[in-house]
C-alpha cells in the first residue's frame, strides 16, 4: 500500500462525508439562517438529489472519458464551487441553487469516485480489504458531523457553518488534488496535463 495515496484518500472520502452529513442534517436551517424564506428552503434542500442524480448520470454516460483520480478533482471541485457559493447567500436566488445544486453534484460524483479511486491507487487483490480499513474513519465523521454542525450553527451561526463547510471542501479538493498530481497524469489521464 502507498502511505501517501492512503493518506489522501482517507482524507478525502473523510472530509466529504463530514460535509455531506452535517450539511444534509441542517440544510433547511441552514438556509433559513441565511435568509430564505421557510417554503424557499424547504423547496431547496429538496434539490441535492437532483443534483446528485444528474452527476451520476453524467459519470455513466461520459464515465470512459474521465478515470477515477480525475473524476475526484472535479467532483470536489464542483463541491468547492458549491461551498464558495454558499458563502455568499443572503435570501433565495440563484446563488442558493448553486449551492445546493453544486453540493447534491459533487456529493453525487464523489460516492463514485469513493468506490473506484481505490482500484487506482491500491493493488486490487486487497482492494476489498485497504479500502474497507480507509473509508472507516468517514463513518465517524459523518456521525459526528450533525452535533458539530449544530453546535457551529447555534455559538457562532449559519456563516461559520458555511465556513466550516468550504474548509471541508478545500480539504476535499486538496486531497483529490494531491492523489491526482502525484499518481494521476502518469496512471490515470483523467484531467489534461
Amino acid at each position: 500500500m502507498r502511505p501517501a495515496a492512503a493518506f489522501g484518500f482517507a482524507v478525502l472520502v473523510a472530509a466529504s462525508a463530514f460535509l455531506s452529513s452535517g450539511l444534509s442534517a441542517h440544510l433547511i436551517g441552514l438556509l433559513g439562517a441565511l435568509g430564505l424564506p421557510v417554503a424557499a428552503a424547504v423547496g431547496l434542500a429538496a434539490l441535492p438529489g437532483v443534483g446528485q442524480s444528474g452527476a451520476r448520470l453524467a459519470e455513466t454516460l461520459a464515465g470512459h472519458r474521465i478515470r477515477p483520480l480525475g473524476l475526484g478533482v472535479l467532483a470536489s471541485g464542483v463541491l468547492l464551487a458549491g461551498m464558495i457559493a454558499g458563502l455568499a447567500v443572503a435570501g433565495p436566488g440563484a446563488i442558493a441553487l448553486i449551492l445546493v445544486l453544486a453540493y447534491g453534484a459533487g456529493n453525487g460524483a464523489l460516492t463514485v469516485v469513493r468506490g473506484a479511486q481505490p482500484m487506482v491507487l491500491f493493488q486490487l487483490a486487497s482492494y476489498a480489504e485497504i479500502s474497507g480499513r480507509l473509508v472507516a474513519p468517514s463513518f465517524l465523521a459523518a456521525a459526528f458531523a450533525p452535533p458539530v454542525y449544530a453546535a457551529a450553527i447555534e455559538i457562532w451561526g449559519a456563516r461559520a457553518a458555511m465556513g466550516l463547510s468550504l474548509g471541508l471542501a478545500l480539504a476535499t479538493f486538496a486531497a483529490a488534488w494531491a492523489l491526482w498530481a502525484r499518481i494521476g497524469p502518469t496512471t490515470d489521464p483523467g484531467l489534461p496535463v
